[in-house]
């Protein structure tokens, strides 16, 4: 059109997300001035006619042109898709191809976005000899996952991971240097395993050959401009593109914040704003957590009504809480809490894990003025009495109650403990991992979804990687995982409850929040610690939770029902009892074809998996040089092979990390003088290291390596 200048926006959708597409369009075209000449491009492959017409008539209304692209489904078959990832994401890694060969820039934008201001400015700027613009995610390099071997050359050199969600095209400096296959053949070469998809594919091909404009400006992420106490009015008044990332604002399900206002006021202008409130109150009301809310609000009318009589009992209560806390500072000292102390607690049962546990405690860098000290607990009746008993004993304002098996990777963990805990004092309780939204019938195995860190289950080491805010020390939750928890005020543990060694960490979490204290998890670039645990025997798993949900029915309004198979636990002991009687009477043959009726990738039996890995150790060694010691020749009963395992465990651990340097020197040197085989530790390595590479180059020369 004469004397207009053009802008050509794309997006992809299907018929799920029609609708959403339609208010993101109509924000866009709301905010753009009338000289502008717009261009719509939209992929896609299964829209139904009446889709096509619904935006069809938006676009003509504001006297826009509107392009459809088909996509062969096909195309994707190979790609991973989920409910929140789905085909049409990959769409947007065809544009190169498909655009007409007079389009030389496009911007391309998620559904979930909304334009609050004119593109103008961003859409014709200078690119810079760049082919994308782009803002920067969330999620930065190093991740604490898989991408950090799939973007290990990135990170070298410093690059900064961007969000595909808002991409301004160069299509003149792409077309004919990049093309759909280039996309697809990473695809293949990655064998499909990305975490964000397009996203992952994008950064990797185009990492140096990006623009980065202010994401506070052109895609600020809502729940983090909340986070960031940014409300809806400045955002409002002063942000061109918001995006609506993770929760979304039409769905009912979802703890509400202000900024979604701003997507509701450009619902209101299309023809479907009534079915968006009618479908998210109909979510909310169904959603369990909202109808627990609305029950504790009748109970608590409830309760209210029943007067001064239920007050007088509760004032009784409060009374007797405060003798008690009295009681509990005479027993301690009132001034005798040390302000500037440290104690980490451990609950242990083996003497190599407990030593292996204080070593990365001991090296920790203290702060100036501080002090540590370590406790062991042993041959406590549950984890309850013995952290119990523990608490009472120390000074410590301070506490760090950890599982023998957790060993602390990060040296400032002091540091960046106090630092959290100085943030609000009313952190009362700081975890590793933890959750948010737990189950309501209480089967909390699968319910950490907030924080970082390193696993083991003897098979494999790897990270585990919750949700965390970046640039947000830290994150409150409902629970933390009781591998390490961190407290700065002593709240008893509910040794009466005589829930053993389960749920002791469920049960503490909400106490502290019983107290009104916040629990919380920090932020951690790269996890802060190895939890090395294996899979826990959960014997009294379902007879515990009954306690649970009977004692915390304020947090938990789901029904019991029996969740762990013990058949499936004593099928699997039994099996370990039988080759472990092999191993010790040196019948390995025998113990192998006990092996054979054993399905490795479902073994949940740590002890079972010790007897596989020392298997793998015993067919690795029949390759062994001559003269070269086998790991069975000084190892008999079944203590003196599993200790033998777990003392090469820890020290090709140190050889990853770059810690112990004595000890990893010993290594090597058994290693090089036959005392000890290469494949027994090159076997360890792949078990028990995140980067097992690295540990192997440590430990064993490249020649040897080579002829392994």
């Amino acid at each position: 059109m004469d004397g207009k200048r053009r802008i050509n926006i794309a997006t992809s959708l299907n018929s799920k997300y029609m609708r959403y597409a339609y208010v993101m369009l109509t924000s866009f075209f709301e905010n753009q001035t009338k000289k502008m000449d717009i261009h719509v491009y939209i992929l896609q492959s299964s829209l139904t006619s009446g889709d096509k017409g619904q935006l069809e008539n938006l676009v003509k209304l504001y006297s826009g042109m509107l392009h459809w692209f088909s996509v062969d489904e096909e195309l994707f078959s190979r790609f991973p898709v989920t409910e929140d990832w789905t085909a049409e994401v990959y769409y947007r890694l065809l544009l190169p191809d498909v655009l007409p060969e007079d389009i030389d820039r496009i911007l391309y934008l998620d559904v979930d976005i909304i334009i609050n201001k004119s593109l103008e400015d961003l859409y014709f700027t200078d690119f810079g000899g760049k082919v994308l613009c782009v803002c920067k995610d969330i999620c930065g390099a190093p991740f604490g996952d898989e991408r950090d071997l799939i973007f290990e050359k990135q990170i070298q050199n410093g690059f900064i991971y961007f969000c595909s969600g808002m991409l301004l095209m160069n299509i003149k400096a792409m077309r004919g240097k990049y093309c759909f296959e280039d996309y697809m053949k990473l695809a293949q070469d990655l064998d499909y395993k990305m975490v964000a998809p397009d996203q992952d594919l994008l950064n990797y091909v185009h990492w140096n050959e990006v623009k980065i404009v202010d994401s506070m400006q052109y895609n600020l992420f809502a729940w983090i401009a909340y986070k960031k106490n940014i409300h809806y009015s400045e955002v409002k008044e002063t942000v061109s593109i918001i995006h609506f990332s993770g929760p979304k604002p039409w769905a009912g399900k979802y703890v509400r914040y202000d900024i979604e206002q701003l997507w509701w006021d450009y619902a209101k202008k299309t023809p479907f704003y009534y079915e968006f409130l009618e479908e998210c109150v109909y979510e909310a009301v169904r959603e369990p957590m909202v109808y627990s809310k609305i029950c504790s609000l009748q109970e608590e009318i409830n309760s209210l009504a029943e007067g001064l009589k239920e007050s007088a009992q509760l004032c009784s209560e409060l009374y007797d809480m405060i003798e008690s806390q009295k009681e509990y500072k005479r027993e301690v000292g009132e001034y005798g809490i040390d302000e500037k102390k440290i104690s980490f607690i451990i609950c242990a049962n083996n003497s190599l894990y407990y030593d292996e546990c204080v070593w990365y405690i001991n090296n920790l860098k203290v702060p100036a003025g501080f002090e540590i000290d370590i406790m062991g607990v042993t041959q406590a009746e549950s984890m309850a009495q013995g952290y119990n008993a523990a608490m009472k004993e120390s000074n410590a304002k301070y506490k760090v109650y950890l599982h023998q098996d957790v060993f602390i990777y990060n040296r400032y963990f002091i540091d960046d403990l106090l630092r959290v805990f100085g943030a609000d004092d009313r952190i009362g309780l700081v975890g590793m991992i933890g959750g948010i939204g737990l189950p309501q019938d209480a089967v909390i195995w699968d319910a950490w979804n907030v924080g970082k860190t390193y696993g083991c289950n003897h098979a494999i080491a790897f990270p585990i990687c919750g949700y965390q805010a970046e640039r947000c020390e830290w994150i409150e939750v409902e629970a933390v995982d009781g591998m390490l928890m961190a407290t700065q005020y002593d709240v008893e543990w509910r040794e009466d409850l005589m829930l053993g060694w389960d749920f002791y960490d469920i049960s503490q979490s909400l106490e502290f929040r019983r107290q009104g204290y916040k629990v919380a998890i920090p932020y951690q670039e790269t996890p802060w610690c190895m939890h090395d645990c294996g899979d826990s025997k959960l014997i009294h798993y379902d007879e515990v939770r009954k306690k649970v949900l009977t004692e915390y029915k304020e947090f938990f309004s789901g029904e019991f029902h029996p969740k762990y198979n013990l058949e499936y636990y004593y099928i699997q002991e039994r099996i370990f009892n039988v080759m472990k009687e092999c191993l010790q009477n040196r019948m390995f043959e025998q113990a192998l074809e006990v092996r054979t009726k054993v399905n490795d990738a479902d073994v949940r039996d740590k002890d079972l998996q010790y007897i596989l890995n020392i298997l793998d150790i015993y067919l690795a060694e029949e390759k062994r040089d001559d003269g070269v010691k086998s790991f069975f020749d000084d190892a008999y009963t079944w203590d003196e092979i599993r200790d033998k395992y777990d003392r090469i465990k820890f020290i090709v651990r140190h050889a990853e990390n770059h810690t112990n340097e004595e000890g990893v020197e010993n290594l090597i040197s058994d290693i090089d003088n036959k005392e000890i085989s290469p494949q027994a530790v090159m076997i360890i390595c792949k078990r028990s290291t995140v980067n097992s590479d690295r540990a192997i180059k440590r430990l064993i020369n490249k020649e040897l390596r080579n002829r392994i």
